[in-house]
């Protein structure tokens, strides 16, 4: 054949687009990410990307939803070697958005022009001469740009959009960059992104999509596992990253990393305890896969994943460990730009300064207590309270309860002993039963409240079935009620839950000199008012601080003591500072507001328990007896009226 009749057929070879070699395979011998430290990508290096990378270049999948943590060597990696393979085998239209344009144009002078020229077979088809973030190849354009510039999004039909740093864009924009497909017959939508702030069109996005988590293999027990960063005492189950600070931490509040380094280690949830050395870390890692779907009803051609840096054995732990106390150092001068960014670029969780913050607050933790099934050596009761939860179904949740169990002594002191989640019923009563708590205890659970303010119905039946008092919430928080010797109170008396049911009564009636009256057990429900409960706790929560500050030496027969375990969590801690006093607040204007007090952020569930359990104390005249003893007056309820304990 001719030379220039070879070099014709050569050229079209190149003009036409054709089925390349599988995507993992042809990463490793066309993309060169051109860093100072190598040139060639290599898949080995990074697991976690195989299985997005071959669902982005899957034909069946049109959406793939990639959120995770920074220098991982994943993020960006995805989007390139994607754009080079549509240059190679598409037709139409790539645009690749970035935030703003300064951004794109940065991006494209330090790294995506370096890498399209540096991939051979892109090069052989890359036009003499182009525009600054825009190639028109012979058979696609490439287009890079910022999404804030008007007009960016506003026109071209694109067949093939990649989204990077998501996290920042405007809100509004995703929906967009989506609109540019509504004419494509089989279109490539890829995000690419660290996480953003819980609910934004990011997180939504995500939550659209698979939700898979990347998992290893438990060396141990030789099972799947999700690695999450966070270790929570009272669920290792989760499993976490786990260090010892006993003797590393200093009297300024910073530690000791020489001695804290031997102590770090991973504990899978089966329990086995993998070391941060970097060959153990790689294998597992190598040996990684995501998850099946989270989200179980979301399409198959969405695909959405997650890791979280504690999984990348390119990682050191102890640099997350470090990062993570410098910016806890930095929250508490009221600064959370560190610790937000901690939570997005290195766990790759969605930022809620309600669910997330670290306590600030008055809640005090004992180092020398655990919680702990047995409770207080001189006990004489235990009072819980739970509180129901509808959930989000847009988060992924079902209903749930969040509950605290209090182990009381005579003299009205506690020590906290159990505090977290349930997901029924069924297992609130397992808690109650693990932690001694029993239907036969005096005729039915009665030392207890669930909150009835919302799922009425639902929850005064359970109630009385399991023997349980109910409370209920006045919606105006505010409001006394009247008793039947005359006096007023923040909480009403007791109404029996199964006439409010049309039931026969739970235990049968006695018989009485006034006739016959219900039994002790009788579950019941009472109203209160938010001020009234919120005035009460404070008042026992504070008794200790303000005895001491007037008497140094006093001991604990001198004041009411609530031990809070320093085990117990940081969600106990989070909650606890729903509230605080507010000597300006008058009559509450709207909702979440009460007189008296102010509400920082929503997330409040687990006070609002213990203020059930404070409620119990004063209900039962345990604290009234340990008031007069003490010869403390008790702080006034709302409007004036006096505190005191009613007799059940």
């Amino acid at each position: 054949m001719p030379s220039s009749r070879r070099w014709f057929f050569d050229l079209c070879r190149q003009l036409v687009p054709r089925e390349l070699a599988e995507v993992v395979a042809w990463a490793d011998a066309n993309y060169r990410v051109v860093n100072k430290d190598r040139d060639m990508f290599s898949s080995e290096d990074s697991p976690w990307l195989l299985e997005p990378l071959r669902m982005a270049d899957d034909p069946l999948v049109s959406r793939v939803t990639y959120v995770k943590p920074v220098q991982c060597g994943a993020g960006t990696s995805l989007g390139e070697i994607m754009v080079l393979r549509w240059i190679l085998g598409g037709n139409g239209l790539i645009g690749y958005y970035w935030p703003t344009n300064d951004k794109a144009k940065d991006r494209w002078e330090k790294w995506t022009e370096r890498r399209i020229r540096a991939c051979k077979a892109v090069h052989q088809i890359l036009p003499r001469d182009y525009e600054n973030l825009l190639i028109r190849f012979p058979a696609i354009t490439f287009s890079m740009a910022g999404v804030f510039t008007p007009g960016n999004l506003d026109s071209d039909t694109v067949d093939y959009v990649l989204c990077e740093e998501v996290h920042e864009w405007a809100p509004g924009m995703l929906a967009k960059a989506k609109g540019r497909q509504t004419k494509v017959d089989f279109p490539k939508f890829i995000v690419v992104s660290n996480a953003g702030v819980k609910g934004d069109q990011l997180h939504q996005e995500f939550n659209e999509g698979t939700q898979q988590h990347f998992e290893v293999r438990c060396p141990g027990c030789r099972k799947y596992h999700v690695m999450r960063t966070r270790w929570e005492e009272n669920q290792p189950a989760l499993g976490g990253l786990r260090y010892d600070s006993d003797g590393c931490k200093r009297s300024d509040g910073t530690f000791d990393y020489n001695r804290l380094v031997p102590t770090i280690r991973f504990q899978m949830p089966c329990g086995y305890e993998l070391r941060d050395d970097v060959q153990l870390r790689r294998a597992a890692a190598a040996g990684g896969r995501y998850s099946e779907p989270f989200n179980t009803g979301a399409l198959l051609a969405h695909r959405s994943y997650t890791l979280q840096a504690v999984a990348c054995h390119t990682m050191r732990w102890l640099d997350l460990i470090q990062e993570k106390h410098i910016a806890l150092r930095a929250l508490k001068t009221g600064d959370d730009k560190n610790w937000r960014q901690y939570l997005q670029e290195r766990e790759s969780i969605f930022y809620d300064p309600d669910e997330h913050r670290p306590f600030q607050g008055a809640v005090v933790l004992t180092e020398s207590a655990r919680v702990n099934r047995q409770g207080l050596p001189k006990e004489i009761a235990k009072f819980y309270a739970f509180d129901w939860q509808q959930g989000f179904k847009h988060l992924g949740e079902l209903t749930h309860y969040w509950g605290v169990i209090e182990s009381v002594m005579e003299n009205c002191s506690s020590q906290v002993i159990w505090a977290g989640k349930v997901d029924d019923e069924m297992e609130l009563l397992s808690v109650l039963r693990e932690h001694g708590i029993t239907d036969s205890d005096l005729g039915g659970i009665f030392d207890g409240f669930i909150d009835a303010s919302k799922n009425t119905k639902h929850i005064l039946s359970f109630c009385y079935r399991a023997g349980i008092n109910a409370v209920m919430g006045n919606a105006s928080g505010k409001g006394l009620w009247k008793w039947p010797d005359g006096e007023f109170q923040y909480y009403s008396p007791k109404k029996f839950i199964y006439k409010e049911l049309n039931m026969p009564p739970k235990y049968d009636l006695r018989l009485t000199r006034e006739g016959y009256v219900e039994d002790p057990s009788e579950p019941f429900i009472i109203m209160y008012s938010k001020a009234g409960i919120l005035k009460n706790h404070f008042f026992i929560q504070e008794m200790k601080a303000n005895v001491l500050a007037n008497k140094p030496d006093a001991g604990p027969d001198e004041y009411i003591e609530r031990v809070v375990p320093e085990d117990i969590g940081d969600d106990y801690l989070h909650h606890h500072e729903a509230w605080e006093r507010d000597l300006k607040a008058t009559a509450p204007k709207g909702m979440g507001q009460v007189e008296g007090f102010k509400q920082t952020h929503r997330v409040d569930h687990l006070m609002s328990c213990t203020c059930y359990i404070d409620l119990e104390k004063d209900l039962t005249g345990l604290l009234g007896n340990e008031l007069a003893r003490l010869g403390i007056a008790k702080q006034k309820t709302t409007d004036g009226a006096q505190g005191t304990a009613r007799p059940t």
